[in-house]
């Protein structure tokens, strides 16, 4: 499910783990009680897609600070690798229940 980090499910669920989670201008990942940002969370939705993308999974024998890195870089330029919206997309009606 996808829930945007001002929303009340993202402060009842982050806010006792991560208190300062909205400070994190990055992606948040939460599973079964733990909090993943970052690279460990990008990997973590990788392995919850299963086939292609898990094949990324040996990348977390990486050092994180070497894949935090890598995701920076790739994240302060998403707009050159994807499209750039002036608002976020409305998603199709088909997945409304993916979104708290």
């Amino acid at each position: 499910m996808f829930s945007p980090l001002e929303g009340e499910e993202a402060q009842k669920k982050l806010l006792p783990l991560l208190p300062n989670y909205i400070e994190e201008d990055t992606i948040v990942f939460y599973d079964e009680g733990k909090v993943y940002l970052r690279s460990d969370a990008a990997l973590q939705i990788f392995n919850h897609l299963g086939f292609p993308f898990l094949l990324l999974s040996p990348g977390k024998i990486i050092p994180q600070n070497l894949r935090d890195s890598v995701y920076r870089w790739v994240a302060n330029r998403r707009y050159k690798f994807g499209a750039r919206y002036d608002a976020c997309p409305v998603p199709p009606a088909e997945w409304k229940n993916r979104f708290i």
